[in-house]
């Protein structure tokens, strides 16, 4: 039953539309006190209310929810429409049953308004609706689907412990002074978009369908710590002018943060399937710490000094005084990676940039800036090359490779160039093209310089084999130098195999030796044990007692000049791998 005769009907005065109420042909604003006090005694709980387009005074409004009591002594509403129409004094609707749909559509509340504990049951929209003062709706519960677009409050808003069950917007909307959603829940969607903000706190916020703040702006310091979102949290260009603390907060998929400005500090802590930062500017320094992510930083700008952590852990306060744990197995199954991971640092500068306990196995460092520049602290991982005998599609021989660092990039390539079974491929990484070997020279190069900056020689030494690897392969070099580096190669690892140098020593001497022994004397017969000892006391320039050089043959004091020469070579060489694997 409703209170109105009817929803359409306009009051009587010609400048007015607001809408009338029951028994008086005016609207609330101008109907007489008799006439107020005959609909005031015709309303019962349940009803309908239909005040639109009209000034609502605190007094009368109270006088109206009096007489909706249920005999539990709660307020109980039926639908309601207030469109258009304007608060004057403080509005209590504190503990009110709204059981079917609410419109306060372009309403203007000009003095405080509480809503603390109500029940919306039905289609709710504050859509276009102002506040001047700041509205409370502590511990609200909206069942239905919910609207605040393009709402404006003009001294912040508290949501705290607000419960939304159903798909909600705050689109457009405008908060000046300080959004309070702290512990609020949204069981579905909860948008965001183009939504300005001075201070926001969404503290212990709970999104179980995601939440979107795409194009929404913060002028103020915004806090988002101990949030908890199931699906993917976009902050995709979001700008944020001040201070910005973006967790810890757990995300059962990606924290988006695409395009996004950050013109104070940041802070994120995350413990999310992913982390994507592509085109993100940060203008001062930023501080993230990632449990688990795919981290991607393609086309980032780091304007300050910055770090990316991974961590095992992250901790937050509950609100009692005490902190808890973000840990994998609080969300539904969704991590089995144990160190977060850089997909890409493509385009990003990386002056001034720390990255920490990380896992750059499948990184694409192709296009980066100032790779030398970066620094790599705690454990970093790379990936690593197969170990042991392999055969090539397109080599008629074996090759034995030894374990070392590598770039995806290379591991791309050898699969390009007929290694495709030895070397295994993370299919989710795609290359438009081939690296080509004078780009990763250049990669291995600055991550090199990278580690040497940080005094880790023996970290830098597999980065240095792989630059000369590329070298090697590369076709812009000119053929003299490729044989020289090739000849490298073959004879020590580059410098870094010692094994490889003290083999060709021994195969180099034994072979000499044999032939010393064979063609090396006139007149003279010598074994091979004696050829070997003549020919190390020779390249040692110690003198003995059975001194044989003078039966040598014109063969035999060649292979005397040759041995002095390649021995100590080959000697020194071995020395060299073993101090670059050893030295600090």
């Amino acid at each position: 039953m409703s209170a109105n005769p009817s929803p359409l009907s306009s009051c009587s005065r010609i400048d007015c539309l607001g809408s009338q109420i029951s028994g008086s042909q005016e609207c609330l604003e101008h109907a007489s006190e008799e006439d107020f006090e005959a609909y005031v005694a015709s309303v019962k709980y349940g009803d309908r209310i239909t005040l639109r387009q009209t000034e609502v005074h605190a007094r009368r409004l109270q006088l109206i929810l009096h007489a909706m009591r249920n005999p539990a002594g709660e307020i109980e509403i039926g639908s309601a429409s207030f469109q258009g129409s304007t608060f004057s004094g403080e509005i209590k609707f504190s503990g009110a049953i709204f059981r079917d749909n609410v419109s306060f559509a372009r309403v203007r509340f000009n003095h405080t308004v509480a809503f603390d504990t109500c029940k919306f049951e039905g289609l709710t929209t504050f859509s276009d609706c102002t506040f001047a003062k700041t509205p409370r709706f502590t511990g609200a519960t909206f069942r239905q689907y919910t609207f605040f677009k393009g709402a404006r409050f003009a001294e912040g808003a508290s949501f705290t412990e607000t419960s939304l069950l159903r798909k909600a917007s705050f689109s457009d909307s405008q908060f000046s002074g300080n959004a309070r959603f702290t512990d609020s829940v949204f069981r579905q969607r909860v948008k965001f978009k183009r939504a300005r903000f001075e201070d926001a706190t969404f503290t212990r916020l709970r999104a179980e369908d995601g939440a979107t703040f795409h194009e929404a702006q913060f002028s103020g310091n915004v806090q988002m710590d101990g949030a908890r979102v199931t699906g993917t949290l976009v902050l995709t260009e979001v700008k944020f002018e001040s201070w910005a603390k973006i967790g810890p907060l757990a995300c059962t998929y990606e924290l988006d943060a695409t395009n996004s400005v950050w013109d104070g500090r940041a802070e994120i802590s995350a413990a999310a399937m992913g982390l994507n930062l592509t085109g993100a500017r940060f203008e001062k320094s930023a501080d993230l710490s990632v449990v688990h992510a795919r981290i991607t930083l393609a086309n980032t700008h780091f304007g300050a000094p910055s770090t990316v952590t991974g961590v095992r852990r992250l901790k937050y306060s509950t609100g009692q005084g005490n902190t808890a744990i973000f840990v994998s197995s609080q969300l539904p199954g969704v991590y089995e990676r144990r160190q977060p991971y850089v997909t890409t640092l493509s385009g990003t500068d990386l002056t001034g940039l720390t990255l920490a306990n990380l896992d750059l196995s499948r990184c694409k460092f192709i296009d980066s800036h100032n790779l030398d520049k970066v620094r790599l602290e705690g454990r970093v991982q790379f990936s690593t090359s197969p170990k042991g005998i392999h055969f090539s599609a397109r080599k008629p021989l074996p090759i034995w490779w030894s374990k070392r660092r590598v770039l995806m990039e290379e591991r791309h390539w050898r699969r390009a160039h007929g290694w495709r079974n030895s070397w295994p491929w993370d299919g989710n990484t795609r290359y438009r093209n081939t690296p080509s070997p004078e780009s990763m020279s250049h990669i291995y190069r600055s991550l090199r310089r990278a580690h040497e900056g940080s005094k880790n020689e023996p970290g830098a030494a597999d980065f240095y084999y792989g630059e000369m690897e590329m070298r090697r392969h590369s076709r812009s070099i000119p053929f003299a130098e490729r044989a020289i580096v090739a000849a490298y190669w073959a004879v020590c690892g580059y410098g870094l195999r010692a094994s490889r140098a003290i083999v060709n020593l021994a195969a180099v001497t034994s072979v000499i030796a044999f032939a010393l022994s064979r063609y090396g004397f006139t007149g003279y017969t010598c074994s091979f044990s004696q050829a070997l000892r003549f020919l190390l006391e020779s390249t040692v320039a110690l003198k003995s007692n059975h001194d044989i050089s003078e039966h040598l043959s014109t063969c035999g004091a060649f292979l005397r000049i040759l041995s002095r020469v390649l021995l100590p070579a080959l000697f020194g060489l071995s020395l060299l791998a073993v101090r670059n694997r050893v030295k600090r």
